[in-house]
């Protein structure tokens, strides 16, 4: 069974998009409206993203899977090579809906509506997620 397939056999309401792309509810929140994505790429591995923030461990843990499961053949076992490029498309697209949480909750402070403790959550990870991508150093 491809790593694609066991995740997928695990997840609710899993819908198939075009270009091989998945959304199903994620495991690791309530989730009441599919919020996780899930891609395989070219050598195999799946990535998963939530749109509500959880992580990837955290939900591979709800399913009763570990990290390696993700990968093909014998999982993380050359996790010490350089790892492979990620696709700019994926990038970008990781990039537009992290700017459109920026986004939103700027629109939302802008109003003098407060964010909620998820919605402060949610702006921290992808401020942090943003940093992270474009290689800027955490300031304090």
């Amino acid at each position: 069974m491809s790593p694609t397939d066991k995740l997928l056999s695990r997840l609710e309401r899993v819908k198939q998009r075009p270009g091989g792309q998945f959304f199903a509810c994620c495991p690791a929140h309530d989730d009441k409206n599919p919020s996780l994505s899930i891609r395989e790429v070219e050598d195999g591995r799946v990535l998963v993203y939530c749109f509500a923030g959880c992580r990837a461990e955290e939900i591979c843990a709800a399913v009763g899977l570990e990290m390696r499961d993700l990968f093909p053949g014998d999982g993380l076992q050359n996790s010490h090579q350089v790892s492979p490029r990620i696709n700019p498309r994926d990038l970008l697209a990781l990039l537009a809906t992290e700017s459109n949480v920026v986004y939103l909750a700027a629109g939302m402070l802008s109003t003098g509506e407060p964010l909620s403790m998820q919605d402060h959550a949610r702006l921290e990870a992808a401020w942090q997620r943003i940093a992270k991508i474009t290689g800027v150093a955490h300031v304090s």
